[in-house]
């Protein structure tokens, strides 16, 4: 009698408490929930992510067409400007590789040298291209700016 006293303590029995409810509800929701019951209008934005997906649950047999695939590796194109030499003391001069005609930008960067000084840089407003604005010091600089493309 003792031990059972002093193994009935006011937090244990919140705690079983809590155990019962929580493993009532799940059986609850088993029981009364019909199979494929729950769908897109039940589920809250974001509420399912990645690490909530079992391995090989989703396979593209599951997905809707065009899903799945990616991109050809052969539609992807790498066109480089030719080097620009930029002045000394130059404050903004442009620089822009194009991708091929019907191609759109989808990443770009650019090499700016040891004293180009990158001041901005991004696609161009049509989407078909990179540009970057460069300036330097005192010294000149060679630089290139490049784009990856995808044709349509």
């Amino acid at each position: 009698m003792r031990r059972a006293k002093r193994l009935l303590t006011p937090a244990n029995v919140i705690a079983c408490l809590a155990l019962f409810f929580a493993l009532g509800g799940t059986g609850w929701a088993g029981q009364v929930l019909k199979k494929a019951s729950v769908g897109s209008a039940q589920l809250k934005s974001n509420s399912v992510t990645t690490s909530k997906i079992a391995d090989r649950a989703v396979t593209k047999s599951k997905l809707a067409a065009g899903v799945v695939g990616g991109v050809n590796p052969g539609k992807i194109v790498k066109v480089d400007s030719p080097i620009a030499a930029i002045q000394p003391n130059s404050t903004g001069t442009v620089v822009t590789a194009t991708c091929p005609a019907g191609a759109k930008a989808v990443g770009g960067g650019f090499s700016e040298g040891l004293y180009g000084k990158e001041l901005s840089a991004g696609p161009t407003p049509d989407g078909t291209g990179w540009t970057a604005t460069f300036g330097t010091d005192a010294s000149p600089a060679s630089v290139t700016v490049s784009v990856m493309c995808i044709a349509a």
